[in-house]
């Protein structure tokens, strides 16, 4: 997941290699380029510290790490001297020049100048508004003009240390470096005339510290003149679910593995807000085989927090807010026994087939039948002969549906004739009341018998005919 430092800053640099002691030209990490004289020595020119004393130096490997630390050195370093028998470093001041009278040939010592042009100061000049916000990146930042960020100075990548430094161009390419920069860099200070430096980009994880004035001069106040920028950073709220299948605008399922952070394997890395957009640029990406993403949540390793892979690598303990999403992920959707019930489902509703015992009508209402009929009958007998007939059939209208030897007691059927349980004493057709008179029967059982028995689903089906279905269930 580390980025080189190179690719960083953008900066084309000779490889550093034991190999190469004395290249004709070198360009360090943070992006000085120098001129190589090997086999030479220019004594004198010593850098010292900005408060006097001893000539500067320090103990490195290589040339080329010589020179990239005369890079980070303050004050500002004009070139080196390395004498690569003894592994020592000598930093020359700002009246250095190679001068060809001046130096002599040596068998243990090569001599580097930093090209004069890219040491000059930058304008000085506070280049926004003060108080006003800046985007870069997509990142906005508040502007400090003529102030310092107190401390919380850090090195922004994890290798190699000597680019601890940043140079920039300007306070906007500064903080563009800081958009750039792991871990996450919270602002910057810049230092336009290099007083300290060529890394004149300071990166700040924390700006709780305050801030002091600087400038608007150089060397007022005793301080050179510093601008700084405060990023103001995002909240993420990307909720991760384990083995949740994702789908890219071209229909290519990612499934989600939390709490996952798998170095290596980087195509590209950019900020993204959400999962869903880090999966798209995955899909979008044409220098190489994207094969899944990993999104920073909390932007732990800075700004930049959606990385392509070409691969996956082994993961990492303590991953907290990394979100892991691989291609090869099916959609899920919902099988066709959860969306429709069974055959046995109680729910189901009933059909309109009369039964084979109804007598070709619904049994609530065959009751009906034998006094209506009786009614037109004794309307066409005629005398006393018929009186008696008539009579009986009316009171044999009256018998309960259980003593005619239709229905089982106790139990409703629905219209296809399953009894589906016993029906409440109120809802059951009963005998008239013992007053002798048919006019004393109350019609409210019939009427509450057939809403309730009848069509028994129809008032119920909607909430009941799939408990379980959320329409917004995926």
């Amino acid at each position: 997941m580390w980025r080189s430092a190179v690719l960083a800053l953008g900066a084309a640099s000779l490889a550093h290699s034991s190999d190469s002691e004395c290249p004709d030209t070198y360009q360090t990490i943070s992006g000085l380029d120098f001129d190589m004289y090997c086999g030479q020595n220019q004594p004198f020119w010593d850098l010292v510290p900005q408060a006097g004393g001893a000539a500067i130096t320090t103990t490195e490997n290589t040339m080329e790490d010589c020179m990239d630390r005369c890079a980070t050195e303050r004050p500002l370093c004009f070139g080196v001297a390395f004498n690569f028998d003894a592994g020592v470093c000598w930093f020359k001041n700002d009246t250095f020049t190679y001068l060809p009278s001046a130096a002599s040939n040596s068998s243990d010592t090569n001599l580097a100048v930093a090209r004069n042009s890219e040491l000059q100061p930058y304008d000085t000049a506070c280049p926004f508004k003060n108080g006003t916000v800046q985007e870069e990146n997509g990142l906005n930042f508040t502007i400090h003009c003529n102030q310092d960020i107190v401390g919380a100075d850090y090195c922004p990548w994890a290798s190699p240390a000597l680019n601890c430094l940043f140079h920039a161009t300007s306070l906007q390419n500064c903080m563009d470096l800081c958009t750039k920069a792991q871990d996450l860099c919270e602002g910057v200070a810049y230092n336009p005339g290099m007083e300290n430096g060529y890394g004149n980009c300071y990166a700040k994880y924390n700006i709780s510290n305050g801030y002091v004035p600087t400038g608007p001069a150089p060397g007022a106040n005793g301080r050179p003149v510093i601008h700084a920028a405060v990023a103001h950073m995002p909240t993420i709220k990307e909720v991760c679910k384990e083995n949740q299948v994702i789908t890219s605008e071209n229909g290519t399922g990612y499934t989600l593995s939390c709490n996952q952070n798998q170095p290596g394997n980087d195509l590209s890395q950019f900020h993204a807000a959400t999962i869903q957009d880090c999966v798209s640029a995955c899909e979008e990406y044409s220098l190489g085989k994207c094969v899944g993403v990993i999104l920073d949540t909390e932007m732990k390793n800075g700004f930049q927090n959606c990385y392509l892979k070409s691969g996956i690598g082994s993961p990492l303990p303590n991953s907290q807010g990394y979100v892991l999403a691989l291609q090869g992920g099916t959609v899920s959707s919902s099988s066709s026994s959860s969306s429709s019930p069974s055959s046995s489902s109680p729910t189901s509703p009933p059909t309109t087939t009369p039964s084979s015992s109804s007598g070709g009508g619904s049994s609530s209402k065959a009751w009906i039948a034998g006094p209506v009929i009786g009614g037109i009958a004794a309307l066409g007998l005629v005398g006393a002969l018929f009186w008696f007939l008539g009579r009986r059939r009316r009171r044999d209208a009256g018998t309960p549906m259980a003593a005619q030897g239709g229905e089982s007691e106790g139990l409703a059927k629905n219209n296809s004739g399953v009894a589906y349980g016993p029906v409440d004493a109120k809802y059951r057709y009963s005998s008239p009341p013992n007053s002798g008179s048919q006019g004393d029967q109350t019609p409210m059982y019939e009427m509450e018998s057939q809403d309730r028995h009848e069509l028994p689903t129809q008032r119920d089906l909607a909430p009941v005919e799939l408990p379980g279905y959320n329409p917004h269930t995926v």
